[in-house]
């Protein structure tokens, strides 16, 4: 998928789906993968916390793949989990060992403009009645 691909799996992809760095979860930008990693709960359905590693070069990608420590808010290590975020939308499938959780909201990037900082944050929003 030189342009990006529209699957759920990268086509090509070999070993663990999200764990092996051979078969990264496809996202669409760094926000997308924001949007992802914000919706991966464990097997007890609590959100996962995860901090980014570093990039990585990848024999299933002409484009650097992202790294994250994935962990429990009880502190347990859950894992690395790899991300590619050069596709046309985000996967919608989870890595053995996980969950997604429904989305119920948008992805927001707010800037602190004393730092040039970035912080992606997901606003929920409380589902209308009608």
């Amino acid at each position: 998928c030189e342009n990006g691909c529209d699957t759920d799996e990268i086509p090509g992809g070999h070993g663990e789906f999200g764990r092996d760095i051979t078969n990264p979860i496809p996202t669409r930008t760094i926000f997308g993968s924001a949007g992802y990693l914000a919706r991966l709960a464990s097997t007890d359905g609590v959100n996962v916390s995860y901090k980014r590693q570093a990039s990585f070069a990848s024999p299933v990608s002409p484009f650097p793949v992202d790294g994250y420590a994935i962990s429990h808010p009880n502190g347990a290590q859950l894992g690395t989990l790899y991300l590619s975020p050069y596709h046309k939308r985000n996967s919608e499938k989870a890595p053995k060992g996980f969950t997604l959780l429904k989305a119920t909201g948008s992805l927001r990037c707010a800037f602190l403009p004393l730092t040039g900082a970035s912080l992606y944050k997901i606003i929920r929003q409380p589902e209308q009645s009608v």
